[in-house]
Parts: structure tokens; C-alpha cells; sequence
């Protein structure tokens, strides 16, 4: 996990507590949460390890392609609630805007895709460890909240690692398939190009709530576009979801993917 105390000037320690009054109660909690288990772990002996750029584990089965050290720190300062930092961001000014709007659909089909890049997330969105897992050649992509930057980041390493899209063989669709995540041109450098036909080349899969739709989770947009780029997307929404290789999975059945949706919100 981050230590983000390591790596910030100004943030009061005591007792292992943090002390500036200029925290967000939110985010005081969840560093103090943070700082605590940190502690819990050193007293049992356990190392802990801050998932940046470059660490594996397991012989090399996971490897951590986001984010650098470097790109955390940029990061840090903008946590919403920290000392000096405004509490309404440009994220979440845009959100705000865009819940007050009402929403209208557009046609969507394999050739014509409406998402665009202009998504933006968090800073607390955009450190999220981004890891892949190798089984046998396969390759397993866990995104967490990750943001359009952090993942073109991730894609750098992965590039720098020699790896392609053919060897993906599942990917975690970001923060609940939200719009303000993904565009198509991360997407492109992840999945591979449009291949101009509806076919599955590897599995998506989102965590979305039963009424997710309500709030844009999982947007169709997105769901479309990951489809289009042969990766179809399982939605959780209530239910159980296992991946198994040649292995059967007793009490299961085969999930169904979202579909190509013709109509999505703009």
C-alpha cells in the first residue's frame, strides 16, 4: 500500500495520528486508517511494500505498470482535503455541472463511437495501483479507479516491457465504468484498434451496483467502446463472477456480456 506521509511535507504526525486541522475530516480518517494499519503491519513482522512502477512479486507473476513514484508525488498534493489545496477541483466541478444536466442520447455502433478523451478523474483516483497478473502466457489487467493519464502510463511500461494487446487476456473496466476514466485513444494503446467486427478476444469486467446506471455505472459508452476493441464487458451488478481456464466451476453458468448498446447517453 502508500505511505503518503513518506512522501509529503507538512502533513502533521502524532502519535501516529494525523494532526493538521486543515485536513478534511474524510480524508484525516483515511490516513489515519491508513497510517494505523501500516503500523499493525510492522509490529507482525510484515514488510510493507508501496505498489509504484517497476515492483514485482511472486517471481514476476504480478507487476506493478502504474503509477511511478514520480507521478504519485505530482499527485499527492491534490488530494481533495489536503492543506493548501482547494476543496473544489476542476473534477469535481465538472461533476457537479454534469449531474445538474440532462442527459440525451446519441446513436452508437460498431463504426461510430461517441466517447471522447476529454475524461478527467481525481488525484486520489489516478494513484491506483495498476497491476498485471502473467498465468501461462496470459496476461490479467487490474485497473482500480485509474484515470485516463495514469492508464496512458501504464501503457508506457507495458510498451516498455515489449507487451502487447494479443496477450490480454482480461481487463478490469476502471472506477465502475464511468466516462470520465477511459477515451479511445488509452484504449487503443490497451486493447488494440477497432477491429471493425463484433468478436471477443478477451474478457472485460466492471464493478457496478444493481441501480449503477442511475449515476452513469457503468456507462454505455464505455461498455461500447472496451466492446468494439473485441473485449466484451461482464458487469457484476448483484452477482458472482469467476473466470476459470479449463476448469470447471460447480453451481456456475455462463455470464452473459452487456451489448452493444445503439443508444447511448451523450
Amino acid at each position: 500500500m502508500h505511505k503518503p506521509w513518506e512522501h509529503l511535507a507538512g502533513l502533521d504526525l502524532y502519535a501516529g495520528r494525523f494532526a493538521s486541522s486543515t485536513l478534511e475530516s474524510r480524508v484525516k480518517r483515511s490516513l489515519d486508517a491508513v497510517k494505523v494499519l501500516a503500523e499493525a503491519a510492522y509490529q507482525q513482522g510484515v514488510k510493507v511494500v508501496e505498489p509504484f512502477t517497476g515492483v514485482t512479486g511472486w517471481g514476476g507473476i504480478v507487476q506493478v505498470v502504474g503509477p511511478t513514484l514520480e507521478y504519485y508525488e505530482e499527485l499527492l498534493p491534490a488530494f481533495r482535503g489536503m492543506p493548501n489545496v482547494a476543496a473544489s477541483s476542476g473534477a469535481l466541478a465538472k461533476i457537479l455541472q454534469a449531474a445538474g444536466a440532462v442527459a440525451t442520447r446519441v446513436r452508437e455502433s460498431l463504426s461510430i463511437e461517441t466517447l471522447t478523451d476529454t475524461g478527467t478523474t481525481s488525484a486520489e483516483n489516478n494513484t491506483s495501483a495498476i497491476l498485471q497478473f502473467t498465468f501461462n502466457g496470459q496476461r490479467f489487467l487490474l485497473t482500480g479507479d485509474a484515470g485516463i493519464q495514469a492508464l496512458d502510463g501504464a501503457a508506457d511500461r507495458l510498451d516498455a516491457l515489449g507487451v502487447g494487446p494479443d496477450s490480454l487476456e482480461l481487463v478490469q473496466v476502471p472506477h465502475h465504468g464511468s466516462d470520465e476514466n477511459v477515451g479511445p485513444t488509452v484504449l487503443d494503446r490497451l486493447l488494440g484498434l477497432r477491429p471493425g467486427l463484433d468478436v471477443q478476444t478477451r474478457y472485460g469486467v466492471v464493478s457496478a451496483a444493481v441501480d449503477g446506471e442511475t449515476c452513469g455505472h457503468p456507462s454505455r459508452q464505455v461498455t461500447n467502446a472496451f466492446r468494439r476493441r473485441g473485449t466484451p464487458v461482464y458487469a457484476t451488478k448483484g452477482v458472482n463472477l469467476r473466470y476459470a481456464h479449463n476448469a470447471p466451476l460447480p453451481g456456475y453458468s455462463p455470464a452473459s456480456p452487456l451489448p452493444l448498446y445503439s443508444e447511448v447517453d451523450e
